[in-house]
Parts: structure tokens; C-alpha cells; sequence
């Protein structure tokens, strides 16, 4: 299935962090989030490692229409659910206020977050996949946004962790029961259903657990459909700025994982928009690593930042990004070396053909999984804008490309739509290159860096060679 980059352990909770802990600035709140790391790594990993050993039957089962269906229903839920405006707003908001879980203007941005979420959902799913996941795909995100509350509820009394991982233990069953369901049914409702019923149930549990921590007497009423008027006199004075800038990022960040797969799926026929989808799904799949590195390293180096300063934290900051490279570049290298033998045990012979697409995004991937690292090394010095310029730019350059290249080209413009994307690594890192100690980041680092993307090109030009 998708490795939704955004979709990775909750980012709600993650973006609030620094409001959330900013009662107790010290190393103890760092601490805290470390603690409840094991529960959200071991979840993630649960979640793309089944995602992983169910590609090959998901791939055969649904066969290249399907799988491409299947996958672009998963991308535009993930997207969906981190486009949820109102939870990193609560969570801040409920740590920051007593009383707040009974403020009406809270339950209102709640409820109306719950029905824009659906809403675009629902036009989303639409246009990339017709009614019936769109009408699926509008009542999942509504589900997860009426329960962004009891997540924020959860996320304040100190089990974001738990949270995060009851959804991805949700969706691992949820992939399974695709799965199974693949052997003997065709059709939308394979996997609209089972995701559909995790998100019921999600909701389920997250709101007994949110009634065991908070009594029902203390949270306001929520509004089924606030008014438009009081959104703008009551909410939006207090919480515009937070909901533009969420928005923009969601937004953003949501068209750049997903924007070549949506164009190809409009532009091509089915079964070249699928092949081309499950290639880019088990490339992908490294960006697991990513994710878990990503975790673990915020809380250490916003530990780093604190302690030791920045020009202290940014050494180890490079000693670690130079060790991570180096594993990336090894593990890239021996995925290409063997393409065909991946290609063929995890998606099968129909497949063989057109496995180049598979080789040339791995070297995408070099420069994808910077992110991994530079979002939590920014983040930990407080600079939450830099990503969301980079990727509002990678947003535009990404749907240009794709829209100039990908009708004429289909699969080819598919995938330097992609590499387009890949400008928002670029540029984030470019920003690193300014604030980074020179004595830190030595030209020869750089140099060795460089090294590495072109022979994974070259590499990648050999085999697509060989290939076509």
C-alpha cells in the first residue's frame, strides 16, 4: 500500500509539540515525547511492514487497474486526514487554557473542520476515483475529524502516543482485510469498506478513552453545523493565522504526494496509471526508514538545542546526516543492483516491463528522504516556516511539470513530475547551507555527497538501458 510521507505518526501532534510543552521548557518535556517514541516507531513499522508483505498479493489479486485504484484511495485518505486543521489547534489550545475543552468556539472549529474535510475528500475521491470511494472517502474524513477533540484530549493527558498507534494498527488491519477480501470480490467497496471501518472504529475508541480522562459536563456542545457568521466573528479572529498556515501546508504538502499520480490516472489508461503507481509504492516503501529516523531524532536534537546549543547540536546534526547518507546510498545502490529480481517477486511478471520506473524513482528517493532529516533538525530550532515555503513552492513546480509533461508522456512525465517535487528537499536543504557552521559542514562532506546521487544516476541510466 502507500507510504503516505504525510501520514507518518500523527504530524498534528508533532506540529504543537513546541505550544503543547511550552509550560515546561526544559529537557524533562523533551523526555516525555522520547518516552512514548517506542509505541509510534513499533506501530509505524507494523503498518508498512504488512503494507509491504501485502503488495505482491494486492498487486496480482487487483492486478495494475485495480492496485492503482486501490493505492490513489489510500493517498487521498492520508492526505485527507493530515489535512485535518482543528487537531494541532485543540491539542495547543487544551494544554495551554483551563477550561478550554468547554469553549464553544473550540467545538465549533471542531465540527466545521469535520464537514470541510469531508467535503473535499468527497471531490477529491470524485475526480480521481468516481462516486462510489468519493462518497466512502467523505465519511472516512469526517469520522477522523470528529474525533480530532478526543485525539487532542488523548494527545494533552499524555497518550498521543497510544493514539497514533491504535490508527496505524487500524490501518494495517484495514490493509489486511483488503487483502483478503481481494481473493474473491472486485470493485471499490474491497477496500472502501474495511477503511471505512477502521475510522468508525477509531472513532469509537478514541472518544471512550477521551470520556475516561475528560467527564462529558466539561466540553461544550458540539455544534453539528456552525453557522458561517459565527465561524468569522468568534473563530477566525482567534485562530486565522494558525488555520492559514496549517492550511497552506497541508495543502502543499498534500498535492506533492500525490499530484503525479492523480494527473496520470486522468491522462493515461488505467493499467499504465497502476503499473506506474505500484513501482513508485515499492520504491517507496524505504521512506519507512525515513520515518522512524524522523521520529527519533526530533526529540534529540531539540534535546541538543537546548543543552548544547546550536552550533554544538548542528555538528551532531551532520555526524548523523553524513552516517544516514551513507546507509541510503548503500541500500539504494543494492535495490537497483537487483531491480529485477524485486520487481518480479513483489509485483510479478506484468510488471517486468516497465520496472525502469521503479529503478529511476530510487534515485529520487536520495534527495526524497532529506526531508526526513532536516524537518526535525529545523523544527527543533523553532523554524516551522521553512517547510512550508519549500513545499508550497515544490507544489507549483510539481503540477506545472505535471501538466506540460504528463498527457504527452504519461509515464515518463509521470515521473519527472515527481523528481519536481524532490525541490522541496532541495530548497530546505539550501536553507541548511546558511545556517549550518562552516567548521560543521566541511566542502569535502558536500563533495561526498554529490558522489553518491551520481553514481546512483549512473547506476539508474545502466539499468533503464538495459531495461527498454
Amino acid at each position: 500500500m502507500t507510504e503516505v510521507t504525510l501520514t507518518r505518526a500523527e504530524p498534528a501532534p508533532a506540529a504543537a509539540a513546541p505550544h503543547a510543552t511550552a509550560k515546561s521548557d526544559g529537557p524533562a518535556s523533551v523526555g516525555s515525547l522520547a518516552g512514548g517514541l517506542p509505541h509510534v516507531v513499533a506501530s509505524q513499522l507494523v503498518l508498512v511492514g504488512t503494507g509491504l508483505g501485502l503488495l505482491p498479493v494486492l498487486a496480482r489479486n487487483l492486478g495494475p487497474q485495480g492496485y492503482g485504484a486501490f493505492s490513489l484511495y489510500v493517498t487521498v485518505l492520508g492526505i485527507a486526514c493530515n489535512a485535518d486543521l482543528a487537531r494541532p489547534i485543540l491539542i495547543r489550545e487544551y494544554a495551554a487554557r483551563e477550561g478550554s475543552r468547554g469553549d464553544p468556539r473550540l467545538a465549533a472549529l471542531a465540527s466545521a473542520n469535520a464537514w470541510l474535510l469531508a467535503l473535499a475528500a468527497a471531490i477529491a475521491g470524485y475526480l480521481a476515483l468516481g462516486a462510489t470511494c468519493a462518497a466512502a472517502l467523505g465519511l472516512g474524513a469526517f469520522l477522523h475529524g470528529r474525533a480530532s477533540r478526543d485525539f487532542a484530549e488523548l494527545a494533552c493527558a499524555g497518550r498521543v502516543a497510544r493514539a497514533t498507534s491504535a490508527r496505524n494498527l487500524a490501518w494495517a488491519l484495514a490493509a489486511l482485510a483488503v487483502a483478503g477480501l481481494s481473493f474473491a470480490f472486485r470493485g471499490p467497496l474491497v477496500f472502501a469498506l474495511p477503511f471505512l471501518a477502521a475510522h468508525a472504529a477509531l472513532s469509537l475508541v478514541y472518544r471512550g478513552a477521551a470520556l475516561a480522562i475528560a467527564p462529558r459536563p466539561t466540553r461544550a456542545h458540539s455544534l453539528l453545523l456552525p453557522s458561517p457568521r459565527y465561524l468569522l466573528r468568534e473563530v477566525w479572529p482567534l485562530h486565522g493565522s494558525a488555520i492559514r498556515d496549517l492550511a497552506s501546508f497541508s495543502l502543499s504538502s498534500g498535492i506533492v504526494v500525490s499530484a503525479d499520480r492523480i494527473l496520470l490516472q486522468r491522462a493515461a489508461p488505467a493499467a499504465v496509471a497502476g503499473s506506474y503507481i505500484a513501482h513508485s509504492d515499492l520504491a517507496i516503501k524505504i521512506n519507512a526508514g525515513g520515518t522512524a529516523l524522523g521520529a527519533l531524532l526530533y526529540p534529540q536534537f531539540a534535546r541538543d538545542v537546548h543543552e548544547r546549543g546550536r552550533d554544538a547540536a548542528a555538528l551532531r546534526f551532520v555526524r548523523i546526516a553524513g552516517w544516514a547518507a551513507c546507509a541510503w546510498f548503500a541500500l539504494l545502490f543494492v535495490l537497483m543492483l537487483f531491480d529485477r529480481q524485486i520487481v518480479g517477486l513483489a509485483l510479478g511478471e506484468p510488471y517486468l516491463a516497465t520496472r525502469w520506473v521503479y529503478v529511476v524513482t530510487l534515485v529520487g528517493i536520495f534527495v526524497h528522504l532529506w526531508g526526513f532529516l532536516l524537518t526535525p533538525w529545523q523544527r527543533a530550532r523553532g523554524d516551522f516556516a521553512a517547510q512550508r515555503r519549500a513545499y508550497g513552492i515544490a507544489a507549483v513546480v510539481m503540477v506545472a511539470t505535471g501538466l506540460v509533461l504528463v498527457p504527452p508522456l504519461g509515464l515518463v512525465g509521470a515521473v519527472l513530475a515527481y523528481f519536481a517535487a524532490r525541490s522541496a528537499e532541495v530548497l530546505l536543504f539550501a536553507r541548511e547551507l546558511h545556517h549550518v557552521p562552516r567548521a560543521a559542514l566541511p566542502r569535502w562532506k558536500l563533495a561526498t555527497l554529490a558522489a553518491m546521487y551520481v553514481a546512483l544516476l549512473s547506476l539508474a541510466a545502466f539499468k533503464v538501458a538495459g531495461s527498454v
